[in-house]
């Protein structure tokens, strides 16, 4: 009953971080998550989070630092190259959508994991950590993290209620959205910018192979509840912060087990 208390009332500072992080991080994925269900491209979430492992790496290799703005930027020029590279195949070749996610996503992590190999034998103390991306490690959060989830999920946050309007008429009739003056093209870049901007903050506490679990499992879910977007909206983000809250709870009340894929 103490650590619930303990856990409830936040006042370990390290506690605190983690589950402001978790929390803030479930709720923006099943929002943004609804998005992509909708518009049956949830596997995209999937190619994303894998592509941004050499992203990662790369600004490590080239910053020599592990400043999560760094790493976020990285991830997030990595993330993007991906689902370009996902539409210049599907255009410019017979190869269609699902194989060009495969594709991107075995070709990116590859890449990935032959940089991290790399960067393990050839540096000391300083690339310590640089796995937790693969797998996840919220317990390893610090609060310069947490500052940085806070910024990425009000600007996430921000974007979304800006554009409403235009990203449901988009994804529920696009002839009527273009008829209207609203552009798809900058609609599906919008929702890019939104999936690779949450997946990037997401995978040092949930890590690359689970993130996607994250904006998929909280709008399924959801989709059973309503047929509404706002309600559907609400529930996804309740359960993806629901379930950071009791898998970061979890993770504090048995020693040694892993935050990330209790959230999942």
């Amino acid at each position: 009953m103490d650590l619930l208390l303990k856990y409830i009332t936040l006042e370990d500072p390290n506690v605190r971080f983690v589950v402001v992080a978790i929390v803030l991080l479930g709720a923006v994925s099943g929002m943004v998550g609804s998005f992509n269900f909708l518009r049956k491209k949830t596997l995209v979430g999937e190619t994303v989070a894998h592509s941004m492992l050499p992203g990662v790496l790369i600004a490590f290799l080239l910053s020599g630092v592990k400043s999560p703005v760094i790493m976020i930027l990285g991830a997030a020029l990595s993330g993007w190259m991906s689902i370009w590279l996902v539409d210049y195949i599907t255009q410019k070749s017979k190869i269609k959508g699902d194989s060009a996610l495969a594709i991107v996503l075995s070709s990116f992590f590859g890449l990935g994991i032959v940089l991290l190999t790399m960067i393990q034998s050839r540096f000391s103390g300083n690339q310590s950590g640089l796995d937790h991306y693969i797998f996840g490690n919220a317990a390893a959060m610090t609060p310069e993290d947490s500052t940085t989830f806070a910024v990425v999920c009000l600007v996430v946050f921000v974007l979304v209620m800006s554009s409403y309007l235009s990203i449901k008429a988009t994804i529920f009739n696009s002839d009527y959205a273009q008829s209207i003056g609203i552009s798809r093209k900058k609609i599906d870049i919008l929702i890019s910018i939104l999936t690779i901007l949450t997946i990037s903050v997401g995978i040092k506490a949930v890590g690359i192979v689970m993130m996607s679990a994250l904006l998929i499992i909280p709008p399924t879910a959801a989709r059973f509840w309503t047929d509404r977007l706002v309600p559907m909206l609400i529930i996804s983000g309740c359960f993806g912060a629901l379930g950071g809250w009791l898998g970061s709870f979890i993770s504090y009340y048995e020693t040694n087990m892993p935050t990330g894929p209790l959230t999942i």
